[in-house]
């Protein structure tokens, strides 16, 4: 539903769905750090084997924002202003890759994909009036991946939803495209 709008529809080229051809996950992932100017990972458990591989290659160019039980519908103004603070550390038009967990893990804490879709477009909306974002990097699958993607289009934040060649989005990105 998020690109049924004739304003979306205009802006149609400031998103791109892309299938790199790559050996493995692990270099799609080390492709996304690389092509950013820092790395935003969102989610309950940082120590997941993308996550752990994500951390090998970022260096200091890391932010955090953590998701617990407690079903947050925003974040606060000084929470935003905190992470755009890091954030435009990294300069003006930057690239963030997006990363965090999938809907699985969130989903033990009781975390639903439309929950998570409102919650990121909220994020999204308050970091755009304090963050010059060039574009935004996310992998596009389920949980984390698929709300930032969702967000970006709604608030007109480039996006690049990046795939690798084995396929392992497990989620149909049909909004990605018209």
């Amino acid at each position: 539903s998020e690109t049924n709008t004739a304003k979306l529809k205009e802006t149609a080229d400031q998103r791109r769905f892309i299938t790199y051809i790559l050996p493995n996950r692990k270099a799609m992932l080390t492709r996304n750090v690389n092509d950013s100017d820092v790395t935003f990972a969102i989610g309950s458990d940082f120590g997941t084997a993308d996550i752990e591989h994500i951390k090998s290659k970022v260096g200091e160019a890391w932010e955090f924002m953590t998701l617990d039980n407690k079903k947050i519908k925003t974040i606060t103004d000084a929470y935003a202003d905190r992470i755009a603070e890091n954030l435009n550390s990294y300069g003006k038009d930057i690239t963030i890759n997006v990363v965090g967990n999938h809907m699985g893990d969130l989903a033990k804490l009781g975390w639903k994909q439309e929950q998570l879709n409102e919650l990121m477009y909220k994020v999204l909306q308050k970091l755009n009036k304090r963050v010059s974002i060039g574009k935004i990097i996310v992998e596009g699958d389920s949980g984390i991946g698929l709300a930032v993607a969702k967000a970006a289009i709604r608030t007109e934040t480039p996006v690049e939803v990046v795939s690798d060649s084995k396929g392992t989005i497990r989620v149909a990105n049909n909004w990605s495209k018209l």
